[in-house]
């Protein structure tokens, strides 16, 4: 009796394993394995990224806004300090990831596992039905992740007895750095 030749494409082989290192960085991402995964820790970079850049700016836009308020008040010689009035220095967006949900890693998985389904036969076709579904709830999870990302808008201000203090906004303030402005019932208005 003889034996059918036993030996593999290397094609095949060469798929497979891009298929393994795939769902291997698949899984890693969905578990949180890999440093800089997680939405949370890209908006905390972010957010810190964003807030060294805006304190060196700050320093620069604040010495300009704090010279012009001086000459002012040097000029018109105000005896009283308004205490909920001040200088904007600063407006930072705010970009926050949402947790998926993951309905996007169930469906991706679903359609991932359905498209490789059609590759192969035998036990190929099994490992790409895995692999595919893997890599698609990686994929699915990815995009359900970017899709609900929420900006927001941080308002720095620096009032007139020296104190400074930040106003959250979820859409842009109608505010410019440099805008004179008074907290009136909790909320920023121009003066």
């Amino acid at each position: 009796m003889t034996t059918p030749n036993s030996r593999a494409n290397p094609l095949v082989i060469t798929a497979a394993v891009a298929v393994i290192l795939f769902s291997g960085v698949g899984i890693a991402k969905m578990m949180d394995w890999l440093p800089t995964s997680s939405p949370e820790v890209n908006a905390e970079v972010s957010a810190e990224e964003a807030k060294a850049t805006a304190e060196a700016d700050t320093a620069k836009t604040e010495a300009s806004a704090v010279k012009a308020a001086e000459t002012k008040t040097a000029a018109t010689k105000q005896s009283a300090v308004c205490s909920s009035c001040g200088v904007v220095t600063d407006i930072l967006p705010v970009t926050q990831a949402a947790k998926p949900s993951g309905l996007g890693a169930v469906a991706g998985a679903v359609v991932g596992g359905v498209l490789g389904h059609q590759i192969g036969g035998g036990d190929g076709k099994k490992v790409a039905t895995v692999a595919g579904a893997v890599g698609g709830a990686y994929a699915g999870n990815a995009i359900e992740g970017k899709s609900r990302t929420t900006t927001s808008y941080s308002v720095r201000v620096r009032f007139e007895d020296g104190r400074r203090d930040s106003f959250s906004y979820a859409q842009a303030p109608n505010l410019d750095v440099g805008t004179r402005v008074r907290v009136r019932n909790g909320e920023l208005v121009p003066r």
